[in-house]
């Protein structure tokens, strides 16, 4: 496994293929400083597991300067298959399913899930312009009101 800080970034990878093409996402969760040290040895298990191949987290210097960091999975947008309009993907769910029981995933209020959202790389660069591909969230692949 590769372990690279680039600008605010900790880059864990399995792969030289890292962040190409149009058709990769993430799934992106926020964390306080406390929880650092977590997210770092969370991150490094999740790679070296080989459950996915990339993920990220802020560095500690910018978990520090914003008083909050985030922590990415990357995936292949290209592992969903529709299924009467719905996404379905045996590694979404297993990854959001981790997300959810190692403690990333808050409740709301009223007791269900917050609803992240995948968010596709192209919606940054504007790759995508003139095509229309659509990022997903927890609740196409998860029931928000289920306890995991």
């Amino acid at each position: 496994m590769d372990i690279t800080v680039l600008g605010k970034w900790v880059f864990y990878s399995n792969t030289k293929d890292f962040n190409k093409g149009p058709y990769y996402g993430e799934w992106l969760v926020f964390f306080g400083p406390e929880h650092y040290p977590y997210v770092e040895e969370k991150c490094r298990e999740l790679v070296s597991s080989g459950m996915v191949k990339w993920a990220k987290h802020s560095t500690k210097e910018e978990v520090s300067a914003q008083g909050h960091g985030a922590f990415a999975i990357k995936l292949e947008h290209t592992d969903v298959e529709f299924v009467d309009g719905k996404p379905v993907s045996d590694k979404h769910r297993q990854v959001l399913l981790w997300l959810i029981r190692n403690g990333f995933v808050k409740k709301t209020k009223t007791g269900k899930y917050t609803n992240i959202r995948f968010k596709l790389d192209s919606e940054d660069k504007g790759s995508s312009k003139g095509k229309v591909l659509k990022g997903f969230t927890l609740s196409d692949f998860l029931d928000l009101d289920a306890e995991y």
